[in-house]
């Protein structure tokens, strides 16, 4: 039990102080808590006249836009992450499968390829290195069907 005497000169006799309230805030330095020591709290007085002593209530900030455009580009942070994994997931997931696609295009479309699998391996990862290289094209970089072709390198190496 705690007597205890606020800055107006009122005396609670008897009080108690709980580590956490009702409402689960810790009271602070409460291990510390001994005879003669000072610390701020809540006085008050229960219907049925017991004193209890409750931890401060938090400070208000008198400047809650500067505290909320805090919270604003933490989330706007936070959603520019999620979106930069989401688009580097979906380039590797689309760059493989379209690796795969063309290369077993190519094969099914050409007897005198060699199938073996490290020869599948190495035009499986030419294509999706030239997949991802190529990944962030716009549509106006080329037209959709292009009179020209475009060359990898070394691909007409690796078709002999």
């Amino acid at each position: 039990m705690v007597t205890a005497t606020d800055e107006t000169g009122k005396e609670f006799k008897d009080g108690s102080i709980n580590r956490k309230d009702k409402n689960g805030r810790e009271f602070p330095d409460f291990d510390k808590i001994t005879h003669e020591y000072v610390f701020e709290a809540e006085a008050w007085t229960s219907n049925t006249g017991k004193n209890y002593f409750s931890p401060p209530k938090p400070q208000k900030t008198g400047n809650k836009t500067a505290v909320m455009e805090k919270m604003m580009d933490k989330k706007a942070n936070q959603i520019a992450h999620a979106q930069d994994s989401k688009e580097h997931s979906i380039m590797v997931s689309s760059t493989m499968r379209d690796a795969v696609l063309i290369v077993t295009t190519i094969i099914a479309g050409d007897p005198l390829i060699t199938k073996d699998q490290g020869t599948i391996k190495k035009m499986i990862k030419d294509w999706r290195t030239w997949l991802a290289t190529n990944w962030d094209l716009t549509t106006d970089d080329y037209e959709p069907f292009p009179s020209n072709d475009i060359q990898m390198e070394g691909y007409e190496e690796m078709m002999n």
